[in-house]
């Protein structure tokens, strides 16, 4: 039990923040239950989420420096975000 004092800590922490690559981790579950043969199977798998610190903002600012007023700033900012996933946080 001495060997891994930190797994307990693991399955209290709601998300873990990597502040160095600017990356937050989330822990999660993906559940499904199916018909098999004559029973059912409960099947459960790890899901972690790996989310950027950057903002839509940041990469704007990020585009703008790159470019400098380059007449494409819409072009290069619509291929950097369109696709993308974009989560809000309320408060």
């Amino acid at each position: 039990m001495d060997e891994f004092p930190f797994v307990k800590l693991k399955l209290l922490v709601v998300h873990v923040d990597v502040l160095l690559c600017r990356l937050e981790v989330w822990p999660g579950f993906v559940t499904s239950i199916l018909q098999f043969e004559t029973s059912s199977m409960l099947i459960i798998d790890v899901s972690h989420k790996v989310l950027h610190f950057q903002t839509v903002l940041d990469v704007l600012y990020d585009v703008y420096n790159g470019c400098r007023g380059a007449p494409d700033f819409k072009d290069r900012v619509a291929k950097k975000i369109i696709g993308q996933i974009v989560l809000t946080r309320s408060v």
